[in-house]
């Protein structure tokens, strides 16, 4: 699944722009938000299954606290085998990606007078030069209408979802087992198969029902799965906001109990095929 792709402009001058750009769905990645007015931070993500998640969050918001006493805070940085990007920021609040692995940077230079992009370093992640691609289409988009280029930007990533019906998901159609949170936006936006979102809060609360109950989702609908999916995104998308990081353990084990549905179903169906 493609995610969305966050762009810093780092220069500009008359006739060019150099912009970083990044795409952080499938790095173990967390989230905080950072208060600039009380130097706390809240979490919005926590690292997957990393034993000391609680320790690394803390630990990346005493690294904010010293920016903060610094009032400043760099677009990346990675500091103890913690990487840091800064995705979006406020006169208020500033909020950080961040990993225990490093994730890939590009850097580009866009000229504005021929509306054509070089790469200065290459993403090196698979689809790299298809990020270079988007990158270079938007910038040219911004700049060919006169608009201006933000210094942090996101470039939009509506335009490659596609409907998928229950009975056509595959394997290859789900984030994996890793993906973080933009990742499972872009798959949750693959589902269309309801007539009111009415139905999918109801969907939604028996997923949290049975999640309350036993915490054991393996008999739940993969239309209630998928359901209660979009619920979340729709919830975080107008709000302007990230899951806490109990839901997204609600959400990993969502994609868990989908994905061995999707292979299950994906085993029947070649038995059935077989002559």
């Amino acid at each position: 699944m493609k995610t969305p792709i966050y762009l810093y402009k780092a220069v500009e001058s008359p006739d060019k722009i150099i912009v970083h750009y990044t795409n952080l769905g499938d790095v173990r990645n967390g989230a905080i938000a950072f208060s600039k007015t009380s130097g706390e931070g809240h979490s919005r993500l926590l690292i997957r299954d990393c034993a000391n998640a609680l320790e690394v969050d803390a630990k990346v918001e005493s690294l904010l606290a010293g920016f903060w006493q610094e009032k400043r805070y760099p677009q990346s940085f990675c500091t103890d085998d913690l990487y840091l990007y800064k995705m979006s920021e406020w006169a208020d609040e500033v909020i950080y990606a961040y990993a225990i692995r490093p994730f890939s940077v590009g850097e580009a230079e866009f000229d504005k007078t021929r509306l054509e992009a070089r790469q200065i370093v290459p993403l090196s992640v698979d689809g790299g030069q298809e990020i270079f691609r988007r990158v270079t289409e938007h910038l040219r988009s911004m700049t060919g209408s006169g608009q201006p280029v933000p210094e942090l930007d996101i470039v939009e990533v509506s335009d490659e979802y596609r409907d998928i019906a229950c009975e056509e998901l595959t394997e290859d159609d789900l984030p994996g087992e890793m993906a973080g949170w933009g990742s499972i936006v872009s798959f949750a936006m693959t589902f269309d198969e309801f007539d009111s979102f009415e139905e999918c809060f109801e969907a939604s609360d028996r997923i949290e029902q049975k999640n309350e109950a036993d915490g054991d989702l393996t008999d739940c609908s993969l239309w209630d799965l998928r359901a209660f999916l979009l619920m979340e995104e729709r919830g975080c998308h107008h709000r302007g906001d990230w899951p806490t990081p109990a839901c997204m353990q609600l959400i990993y084990d969502v994609m868990d109990a989908m994905r061995e549905k999707v292979k299950v179903a994906q085993k029947r169906k070649s038995e059935n095929e077989s002559p």
